[in-house]
């Protein structure tokens, strides 16, 4: 499941065909003296797609990763294009799959890369809501503690994957965008259905909407 592909930078359609950008398009993710490779990524993002960032102060060279997991299309590959690839340090790595990692343990395929990744999210989210390792563990495991700091802990994951907005409303057609289509069938229902949940804030809804997750489908909840 892990790409090794050294093939040159592609986008995903949502139709699953691979259209190879210009050479115009690639090079807006080269960078100049004012921009950084951060900014010109987010640049084509949002002209290809529209797709709107997460403001958390997740200030790493891979803060951009997880918005980038939601968006359709879908980056799956980057050019072994030195001044793009070196500063993400993430050469080699199917970006399409590192949501999935995330989100289906089933396929589960975590190179050194994608757990650093998953490891910064769970750290970032755990520093800025101060929820502990042992309620988060005791989470991993189907045991939700009545903990507020927990609450906005998911929340934190959730707007970081961009599944969902900074006011607590879920979006479930990004979270189900990143199911693969093998897993679809099964998981979708539960996606949409946890996706309704309200809590009395966003934090609080963040938390309903993991608990609906593994109350549905224990077997294949993964909180990082």
């Amino acid at each position: 499941m892990c790409s090794d592909s050294e093939d040159d930078y592609q986008v995903e359609e949502e139709d699953g065909e691979n259209d190879e950008i210009s050479a115009e398009e690639y090079e807006d993710l080269n960078t100049s003296d004012e921009e950084t490779v951060d900014d010109a990524l987010h640049s084509y993002m949002v002209a290809k797609s529209g797709l709107k960032w997460s403001t958390t102060p997740l200030k790493t060279s891979r803060r951009r990763l997880a918005n980038i997991l939601a968006n359709k299309p879908r980056l799956t590959q980057y050019s072994t294009n030195i001044s793009t690839i070196d500063a993400y340090n993430m050469n080699k790595i199917s970006i399409y799959y590192v949501a999935l990692c995330l989100y289906i343990p089933t396929v589960l395929c975590v190179s050194e890369e994608m757990q650093e990744i998953i490891d910064m999210l769970h750290n970032t989210c755990k520093e800025l809501s101060g929820a502990t390792e042992e309620s988060i563990v005791a989470a991993q495991k189907g045991n939700f503690m009545d903990d507020n700091n927990l609450r906005c802990y998911m929340k934190c994951i959730m707007t970081e994957m961009s599944t969902m907005s900074d006011d607590g409303i879920v979006d479930v057609e990004a979270a189900v965008a990143l199911l693969p289509p093998e897993e679809r069938a099964k998981l979708e229902p539960t996606m949409r259905k946890c996706g309704t949940q309200v809590g009395v804030d966003a934090c609080d809804s963040a938390y309903l909407t993991f608990k609906c997750y593994y109350d549905n489908c224990p077997t294949d909840f993964f909180l990082p």
